[in-house]
């Protein structure tokens, strides 16, 4: 799997911002916003993890609460998936979420 990112640089001239950047990686980015109280289910399969960052508001993981700038890591056992529940807090969610193969 390829994933591909715009990423806006200065570094960069207009013709590279035009490319996409790929990273040959088996690796999944989710980034969401979630209105408060708003629930999103997520099956880490096995063998799996994840790393995830609250960048604002707050957000219940499994009941583990994350307020900003908080971040978890979860990891899938080899035998079986992992259900994780994301739920946002009273002020909504904004997070990042990297999933992988478990290290």
């Amino acid at each position: 799997m390829i994933c591909k990112f715009h990423l806006p640089c200065p570094c960069f001239d207009a013709e590279v911002l035009k490319q996409d950047l790929g990273a040959m990686q088996d690796a999944n980015v989710f980034v969401s916003e979630a209105d408060a109280g708003v629930s999103q289910d997520i099956l880490l399969g096995q063998d799996r993890q994840a790393y995830l960052i609250c960048i604002e508001g707050g957000l219940a993981v499994n009941e583990v609460d994350l307020s900003m700038r908080d971040a978890i890591e979860i990891v899938a056992t080899d035998s079986s998936a992992f259900e994780v529940k994301l739920t946002a807090g009273s002020q909504g969610s904004h997070f990042l979420m990297i999933e992988m193969q478990k290290a």
